[in-house]
C-alpha cells in the first residue's frame, strides 16, 4: 500500500479511532485560544479546519494537543512531499505516544495500527540515507526534550522524558 492510499485509509481510521476508541481524547480540553490563529476552536481536530490547517496548528503548538494527533501532521507532511519533516514528526509521535500505549489498551492498539500504516514507508524512505536518518532522529530527540508535555498525560504517570520511558508515580 502506498503512503498516499495509506494516508486516505489512515485519515478515516484515525478519525474513527479518535471518536470511538478514544472517548477521553475526543472530550479532551480544547487547545488554548491563540486568537485568530486557532483553527481548532470548534472541537475535535479537523471539524472546523481542514487537515492542513490542523497540522499547521499542531506544528506551532505541539503541547496543546494529545500526542496521538501528531500522526495527522505526519500524514499531511507526507502528502505534501515533505518526507524529512514527516519522518521527524513520526518519531515525535512514537516518543510522545508511548506512555498512553503502555497504560491504555485501546490506545496501544491504535498506536500499533498507526505505526503499521505510517512506519514502513517512512522508515524505508529514511533508510536510504543513513546519515540523514540519524540526523532526523537526533533532531526529533532534541526537540522532544524541549517542547512542553501535553497537560492531559495518562493518570498515574509522572513526566516521561525521552530515553527514560514511563515512570509510574509512587
Amino acid at each position: 500500500m502506498s503512503m498516499r492510499s495509506a494516508g486516505s485509509w489512515f485519515a478515516a481510521f484515525f478519525l474513527a479511532g479518535a471518536v470511538f476508541a478514544m472517548p477521553a481524547l475526543a472530550q479532551a480540553q480544547t487547545p488554548p485560544a491563540v486568537g485568530s490563529e486557532t483553527p481548532l476552536s470548534g472541537g475535535l481536530l479537523g471539524e472546523t479546519a481542514g487537515p492542513a490547517e490542523a497540522a499547521d496548528f499542531i506544528i506551532r503548538r505541539p503541547s496543546a494537543v494529545h500526542p496521538y494527533y501528531f500522526a495527522r501532521v505526519v500524514d499531511v507532511l507526507w502528502a505534501r512531499g515533505d518526507r524529512r519533516q514527516a519522518a521527524f514528526w513520526y518519531y515525535l509521535f512514537q516518543s510522545r505516544s508511548r506512555a498512553w500505549a503502555e497504560t491504555e489498551p485501546k490506545l496501544k492498539d491504535l498506536r500499533g495500527a498507526l505505526n503499521d500504516s505510517m512506519g514502513p514507508a517512512i522508515n524505508s524512505w529514511a533508510a536510504c540515507d543513513l546519515d540523514a536518518w540519524q540526523e532526523i532522529g537526533a533532531r526529533a530527540i532534541s526537540y522532544e526534550k524541549k517542547i512542553p508535555l501535553y497537560a492531559g498525560r495518562p493518570e498515574g504517570l509522572s513526566a516521561f522524558p525521552m530515553g527514560r520511558g514511563c515512570q509510574r508515580m509512587a
